[in-house]
């Protein structure tokens, strides 16, 4: 009976860092203007884990295909035991596979920044995930550093792609802050995913909750200025007054585009205000309504329970018993 094979590789299982990278060349004579190729085949390599899930889906894969209940794969480790002698002939050019590479990581990053410009959050995860993004080449030697770097071009990325979403600047720079300051304080790779799903998850999110793509320019201003404002007057005689506007006018035609009333608009940004402070702070809900730009406690009370279905202590009573 005829021997049958089946070969799966190359690939690592750890990420090589540049000294790695710089060992082999020079265990391999290899020039330095050549080291590029070398970093650029190493990160087309997938970084596999043999006791993870690739290793059950060979196992799989070869008890399909053989008919054998017992198979079991078996691991070839690459040796360092290999003679070549470089020559300058046979210098390599531009590998194809890593220009296709590089095109589909480019594609996929425009991909990614528009279903952040979405809010497409799923759509996103999706491209983010990608095989085109795994195994960026290492530009720096500390390996910490490198990845900060590629997440603070991913942060403004990802802002830019908000902007787009038409986000005002200033969530934009309050979320690109916060994001910045997150990434400077990693000190493992394994914090690195994790934030970087998060950044993806908030930009996204931002774009959901204060994107005014589709309006036209003054109630995009307008609506831009309630979100900042919460806590000051917003009626419509206040508004029309600001924006030079008249007041049937304006309410007209921000029925007309949002497809709610001035009023109803108000009063629910104010509640999603509340929500939030109610399970981030610890001020009293007098103070909260009060920051919400509802200072009459029983008006705030009744208006919370029309929009959320229980009171604002009902609320706080059930985030608390959830958090314990």
């Amino acid at each position: 009976e005829s021997s049958r094979l089946i070969l799966a590789g190359p690939f690592l299982t750890e990420t090589l860092t540049l000294g790695h990278v710089a060992q082999v060349c020079q265990r391999l004579n290899i020039p330095d203007k050549y080291h590029t190729y070398m970093k650029q085949y190493y990160a087309t390599l997938p970084v596999l884990e043999i006791r993870g899930s690739f290793h059950h889906y060979l196992v799989c894969l070869g008890r399909e295909l053989f008919k054998d209940e017992n198979f079991e794969p078996t691991y070839l480790r690459g040796k360092h035991t290999l003679e070549f002698k470089f020559e300058a002939a046979l210098a390599p050019e531009p590998n194809i596979n890593v220009m296709k590479t590089l095109e589909n990581r480019y594609d996929n990053e425009e991909k990614l920044m528009e279903s952040i410009a979405l809010g497409d959050f799923e759509a996103a995860e999706k491209c983010l995930y990608d095989r085109s993004f795994a195994n960026m080449e290492q530009r720096v030697p500390d390996t910490i550093r490198d990845q900060k770097n590629y997440l603070i071009i991913t942060n403004t990325l990802f802002r830019k792609a908000a902007q787009r979403g038409k986000v005002h600047p200033i969530y934009l720079d309050e979320l690109s802050g916060k994001m910045a300051a997150k990434i400077e304080a990693l000190v493992s790779l394994s914090q690195v995913e994790p934030l970087r799903r998060e950044m993806v998850r908030k930009y996204c999110f931002l774009v959901k909750t204060h994107s005014t793509k589709g309006f036209s320019p003054i109630i995009q201003k307008i609506l831009n200025y309630i979100a900042m404002n919460l806590a000051s007057d917003l009626t419509l005689k206040h508004l029309s007054s600001i924006f030079s506007l008249n007041s049937s006018y304006l309410s007209a035609m921000f029925k007309k585009e949002t497809g709610t009333t001035l009023t109803s608009y108000v009063n629910n940004k104010r509640i999603d205000r509340a929500v939030y402070l109610l399970n981030t702070q610890v001020e009293s809900i007098q103070d909260i309504a009060i920051l919400c730009g509802i200072p009459d406690l029983t008006y705030f009370t009744k208006l919370f329970k029309k929009v959320k279905g229980m009171t604002p202590t009902k609320y706080r009573e059930l985030i608390t018993r959830k958090a314990q």
